[in-house]
């Protein structure tokens, strides 16, 4: 997990080289779903502009490198710690544990 937390640490901003494809790329699908993803990054500017806000995202179904890369492409990062991605993954625990540990980590009185 360290060695994946600190090589999406150093290129989370990085993609100069990919930029005019990756950013084709999120038109795209921004275009292809009626401006999701626009719509998505307005309500995280807005509910992180507040100091008692933070973002979490669990990856359902998946590799903690696919919720990273997914989350690279769409253009989320910057709405995201490192430290706040979760991949979830069935088969070896329950959605509700990935739950519970983000709550004890983050306190009860959250909003979820």
């Amino acid at each position: 997990y360290r060695t994946v937390e600190n090589v999406y640490s150093r290129h989370n901003y990085d993609l100069q080289d990919l930029q005019d494809e990756v950013w084709d790329m999120w038109e795209d699908i921004d275009k292809a779903s009626d401006g999701w993803l626009t719509h998505t990054q307005q309500l995280l500017s807005k509910s992180l502009s507040s100091n008692k806000t933070v973002s979490v995202i669990v990856g359902e179904n998946t590799h903690l490198l696919r919720t990273f890369a997914a989350m690279m492409m769409l253009n989320l990062q910057r709405y995201f710690n490192v430290e706040n991605i979760y991949a979830h993954d069935y088969t070896l625990h329950p959605m509700s544990e990935i739950i519970q540990h983000i709550r004890r980590r983050f306190s009860r009185e959250a909003e979820y």
